[in-house]
């Protein structure tokens, strides 16, 4: 059917199928691609973009000189997808979490779902406490950056404030933590970043 109506309306078909199939071992979609029986994961909603941004540049429907062809794009989205190893280990305890629930088996057993998981990082455990909804998503994030910075790890601290800038970004006292902790840091060139973001949401002298 959807591809009598793309012939029909002169629309572009993109086969996802068929891409998935070509990604996966044996041609078989599997967790290489998929989250579940439905839902894509990270590997795969990448490939679908690609093949979005593909067919774009290809029928020019983007009228605009701008727009070319990314080179090393898998890097580039990577380096700039606000994604941390709290939001990889979360995710992967809320997948194992929704495997074991219904329909997935049987309403008596998923009724009881109890996540077999060794924290052995404060990573780890602060993803548990995520999972179990002890902690929010937010105070998840705030914790793995503390954590980090005390540890003097800059790198995977300015990672988790991104991500919760990302999540809220109209959030100006997010960005302002972010580029006090790094002028104490006297990361002042990474600080500068935030400062100027933080003058445009809310230009002042600080």
């Amino acid at each position: 059917i959807i591809l009598q109506l793309g012939q029909e309306y002169e629309a572009s078909i993109i086969e996802i199928d068929s891409a998935f199939r070509a990604e996966s071992p044996n041609n078989i979609i599997g967790y290489n691609l998929m989250v579940d029986h439905l839902h894509p994961n990270i590997e795969g909603y990448n490939l679908i973009g690609k093949m979005f941004f593909n067919e774009i540049i290809k029928n020019d429907f983007i009228k605009s000189k701008k727009v070319k062809q990314i080179e090393d794009i898998d890097e580039k989205m990577s380096a700039a997808f606000p994604f941390t190893k709290l939001d990889s280990i979360l995710s992967d305890l809320r997948i194992k979490k929704l495997l074991n629930s219904y329909p997935f088996v049987p309403k008596d057993i998923s009724a009881n779902v109890i996540i077999q998981f060794d924290a052995k990082t404060i990573i780890d455990t602060i993803a548990l406490q995520m999972v179990n909804k002890q902690i929010s998503w937010k105070v998840g994030h705030t914790r793995a950056a503390e954590y980090y910075y005390l540890k003097g790890d800059i790198e995977n601290f300015i990672k988790e404030m991104d991500a919760i800038i990302a999540n809220q970004p109209y959030g100006e006292a997010i960005v302002a933590l972010t580029a006090s902790r790094l002028i104490n840091a006297k990361q002042l060139n990474k600080a500068l970043v935030y400062l100027e973001r933080l003058h445009k949401l809310t230009p002042n002298d600080y």
